[in-house]
């Protein structure tokens, strides 16, 4: 038997089964997991003592009427089940939900609104029986498609139901992927930002906490976005500026833009759910645009704000943040915050797009300089590091941090090995930029040498590997001037035929194959630019600026107050 759509609907208060004829039999308290007021559509009879509810209400007709029913079904007429106030559901997750891989329902993922990148698929079921001991004692599966790079989002709610749900994602050998039981409201599930690696059918495995032995219904709504990102809002994280999810603007001329797919979650007691997203630091003067766009299957109606680290709201132009649309002139420099919470329809419906589009046409100014002597005064101290702060956050990539370290001594350039390597590894290197390990030649090159670089415990290019006890310079000169450790060289091993500057400056010998980095030496290395480092591994060797031309985070242009890098 069947009942078309437009049959099964809800109209009384007082639940109860029509059969054909004139028999009426009562039902005392609606099917097992379907709340009042539900309504699905399609009613099947796949035996004389069970019915089909679709969306995977599960009714055992002989448990919930009595027996004698299925006499009573035995080649009746369509059945139709009145139950109470209409209330829409979505047609996407209609039927239930299979007991394996094999017999998985198929989710249907509609992109809302199309064009957007987001996807989203609803469906409801029971969980029944919740056996202890056991997350599967009865496991619903459902399955969609998904490409690599897609982000999935899972949320299990159960606001009709005491169940304590579990779930997992799931790939095509049934390997669970992820999963969650508590990350959403009370002990509802939430699995948040997975990121799929590999094109293919996935699987959503619905099932009940360990421990719980409580059966009930539960609302499954799975989100997936294709170039656009996913809110993570676990266990509420989101709430807060401090821990705001970050969003990375795209540029456009002096617009600069992102949206980002989210959904207000249901209360937790006193606690309700409100989003926040970040976006760094911006000038004065920025104008924030901010704009919801609502999917067709939403319930949200929203507050949106902008808001600054401290949470204080800055006015919206139009005075209305219930409207979805949210824009105004930021008045000081710092970190601003996109608000997104509800009026109403939190919960498995609250979904949303949240676009945000910075009008920038101000540049970066410097704020705050630390580690650097007073304005018109000098130190006579080495400076390891300083620190430059801006009104708005700087793109690194656009600053050279490529060129090593180098110190000179007239026409002498000493630089440290990219990375540790063996003694001979170094040595060759050297000699590839034209070259060698450093000689060190008098008290006054020992110490610039070792004021700078014997932190590193580095390699110098002192050797007696061709006759044991007589060192020589890799450059060919002979070693005059020495500056050995107390007790060095020992050749400890018999194997101990190279040199390296141990803490503080003094020299040891060991073996060559210890990795660590190298002191090079150049002479007269050509400096193109005059900026002290040799064009050998200048990574510009036409600029003294070496590409310092320190930019806004997402822009063309250059900060009003280019810096110059330290050059010693």
């Amino acid at each position: 038997m069947r009942l078309d759509r437009n049959e099964f609907q809800i109209e009384s208060l007082e639940p109860r089964i029509l059969l054909s004829g004139d028999s009426v039999l009562p039902i005392d308290r609606p099917p097992s997991g379907v709340a009042d007021g539900a309504r699905g559509p399609v009613v099947e009879v796949a035996s004389p003592s069970t019915a089909d509810l679709g969306y995977g209400w599960d009714m055992d007709l002989e448990a919930e009427v009595g027996a004698g029913v299925p006499d009573l079904l035995q080649g009746s007429e369509p059945l139709a089940v009145v139950a109470g106030p209409k209330v829409a559901l979505s047609a996407a997750g209609a039927g239930t939900a299979g007991n394996t891989l094999e017999t998985a329902r198929d989710l249907s993922l509609s992109e809302q609104p199309p064009g957007g990148g987001y996807f989203v698929a609803t469906a409801e079921g029971v969980v029944d029986p919740a056996t202890y001991g056991t997350n599967w004692s009865d496991p619903d599966y459902w399955k969609f498609q998904a490409l690599p790079g897609d982000l999935i989002s899972i949320s299990v709610d159960t606001p009709d139901s005491g169940l304590d749900p579990f779930v997992e994602l799931r790939n095509a050998s049934d390997a669970a992927l992820a999963g969650d039981d508590h990350r959403g409201p009370g002990n509802d599930a939430l699995m948040a930002a997975y990121r799929i690696e590999a094109t293919g059918t996935y699987y959503v495995a619905v099932g009940k906490n360990w421990w719980s032995t409580t059966p009930g219904s539960y609302r499954l709504r799975v989100d997936l976005t294709r170039g656009v990102p996913l809110e993570d809002d676990g266990d509420y994280a989101n709430d807060t500026p401090a821990r705001a999810n970050p969003l990375e603007l795209a540029s456009a001329g002096n617009h600069r833009t992102a949206t980002i797919a989210g959904n207000i979650m249901a209360s937790e007691g006193a606690n309700r759910d409100e989003d926040m997203f970040g976006w760094g630091t911006i000038n004065a003067g920025v104008v924030v645009d901010l704009k919801l766009r609502l999917p067709a299957l939403s319930d949200l109606e929203p507050i949106l704000k902008l808001v600054d680290f401290d949470g204080q709201a800055l006015v919206d132009e139009d005075g209305n943040v219930e409207n979805g649309h949210f824009r105004t002139v930021v008045p000081a420099h710092g970190r601003y915050y996109a608000s997104v919470a509800a009026v109403s329809g939190e919960g498995t419906l609250g979904i949303y797009l949240l676009d945000v589009d910075l009008l920038d046409s101000v540049p970066p100014e410097v704020a705050r300089v630390s580690g650097l002597p007073p304005p018109g005064e000098t130190s006579g101290q080495p400076l390891s590091s300083f620190t430059v702060e801006f009104t708005e956050d700087l793109a690194a990539g656009t600053v050279n941090p490529v060129n090593p370290l180098v110190i000179r001594r007239g026409d002498h350039a000493y630089f440290l090995t990219p990375e540790a390597m063996p003694w001979a590894e170094a040595e060759v290197y050297a000699t590839s930029l034209g070259g060698h390990l450093a000689s060190l030649g008098d008290a006054a090159e020992q110490e610039l040498v070792a004021e700078w670089f014997a932190a590193a415990n580095p390699w110098i290019g002192l050797t007696d590997r061709t006759t044991e006890g007589t060192w020589l310079w890799t450059d060919g000169g002979t070693a005059d001037y020495t500056f050995w450790d107390q007790g060095e060289p020992n050749d400890s091993d018999g194997r101990a035929d190279f040199a390296f500057m141990w803490h503080g400056g003094p020299w040891q010998d060991s073996r060559g194959g210890e990795v660590r980095r190298g002191v090079v030496e150049l002479v007269g290395a050509a400096d193109t630019d005059g900026d002290g480092i040799p064009n050998v591994i200048d990574v510009d060797p036409q600029d003294a600026l070496n590409g310092w031309d320190l930019r806004e985070a997402g822009s063309t242009r250059p900060s009003s107050r280019p810096m110059t890098p330290f050059t010693r």
